[in-house]
């Protein structure tokens, strides 16, 4: 025999917060970048748009690959988070630096900027541009899979 139930115990005390995903875009082909200035950049990844509260936020991008193939020693490309809405770039957020001619440099790339954007919808994408129009400036991405590229993510998180 069971005797009765006895009282319930105090409440525990409230767990962490999780991160919140506010949107997140995935892009499966690989983007060439043919931009080779900062003012008009080639986006590469766009957000939808959302509306962001005016609590902080972690704009993060990640992909397999980021490579330059320079035409001349020294030549770099970069990538910059721009908030579409105002039409401005925000920060450069990544960059690669080909030093020698006809060889490919690459990179995994993980970047990421936190921010504390104004109430209401945005937009936010990443851009890039390269040195000159002789230099192959890529982010790699694909369909994933066992042998494949993996998508590249652009992901917007309260923090």
């Amino acid at each position: 025999p069971t005797g009765p139930t006895g009282p319930t115990g105090p409440t525990g005390p409230t767990g962490p917060t999780g991160q919140a995903r506010i949107t997140t875009q995935v892009i499966t082909s690989t983007a060439n970048i043919t931009s080779t200035t900062e003012a008009t950049p080639t986006t590469i990844c766009t957000l939808p748009s959302a509306n962001y509260s005016g609590a902080a936020v972690k704009i993060e991008f990640s992909a397999d690959a980021f490579i330059i193939n320079p035409a001349l020693i020294g030549h770099n490309a970069k990538l910059s988070l721009w908030d579409d809405t105002a039409n401005i770039e925000l920060a450069i957020i990544g960059q690669i630096l080909g030093i020698v001619v006809g060889q490919y440099f690459i990179t995994v790339l993980q970047c990421s900027l936190e921010l504390t954007p104004p109430a209401g919808n945005r937009i936010y994408s990443i851009r890039g541009w390269k040195d000159a129009s002789g230099d192959t400036a890529q982010v790699l991405a694909g369909t994933g899979g066992a042998t494949n590229v993996k998508p590249a993510r652009l992901t917007a998180t309260y923090i």
